[in-house]
């Protein structure tokens, strides 16, 4: 799924876009970055488009206009602050040492038509690697101006050389019948092979987890949880 694009599988889509701004030195007020390609980016700092240059993409609609995203630890006009765009402690309360601010600006789009075939033969001329500021990180498909590392799976095929049924399925029952303590002990230590499967027809999966949180919920009482979200308090 690492070629895959950002909206692939889904119906509607929420496109974003960061608003940057800075300023010289504590206290002083905010100002655009001379550099306009910093001025807007991406939520991995990667420079980005203005948000009203961004197109929809084909086989897309857009069902809703630009609007900055309240729905996140911001100030009331969707700013959220930090000293350093690169350390990542981004805070919704603005601190006279904050050097940097931004806002995420959303915009819905919905799917009318579409096939993802051309979007993941564009990322596999990139040669399928992957980028990241560290080892740590996050890889992503996209290199990115403060990328410092990058990394490739690769893999190969094994197949038997006599056609026969996978060993991985007859382990149990070959212990089963086995004759004597020692024979069974054995048995038990064996490894499942690993196994491919091979599909005549392309298919397409995807795992995605999704993580909430929740602000203002009221608690039920001193002694319990508040929807399992937030501890309870007096």
């Amino acid at each position: 799924s690492m070629f895959l694009g950002k909206d692939a599988g889904f119906k509607t889509f929420v496109e974003e876009v960061f608003e940057n701004e800075l300023r010289q030195g504590p206290g002083r007020s905010w100002e655009r970055d001379k550099d306009e390609a910093k001025h807007w980016t991406d939520s991995g700092n990667k420079p980005s488009k203005q948000k009203d240059s961004i197109a929809c993409p084909e086989g897309w609609e857009w069902s809703s206009d630009w609007e900055f995203d309240l729905n996140r630890a911001v100030d009331e006009e969707g700013w959220e602050y930090a000293v350093e765009v690169f350390a990542g402690a981004w805070t919704g309360v603005e601190k006279q040492f904050h050097l940097c601010r931004r806002r995420r600006w959303i915009r819905k789009r919905e799917r009318v038509a579409g096939d993802d075939s051309k979007k993941r033969e564009e990322l596999m001329k990139g040669g399928g690697w992957m980028y990241a500021m560290t080892w740590s990180s996050r890889f992503q498909p996209e290199e990115g101006i403060a990328d410092m590392v990058r990394q490739r799976r690769w893999h190969r095929k094994m197949l038997p050389e006599v056609d026969a049924e996978g060993a991985f399925l007859e382990l149990s029952a070959t212990a089963l019948k086995s004759e004597g303590k020692d024979d069974k002990e054995k048995m038990g230590a064996m490894y499942a092979p690993r196994v491919m499967l091979s599909y005549e027809k392309h298919h397409v999966y995807q795992l995605r987890c999704y993580l909430y949180q929740g602000r203002d919920l009221p608690v039920m009482d001193e002694e319990t949880m508040a929807g399992d979200l937030l501890p309870g308090s007096g």
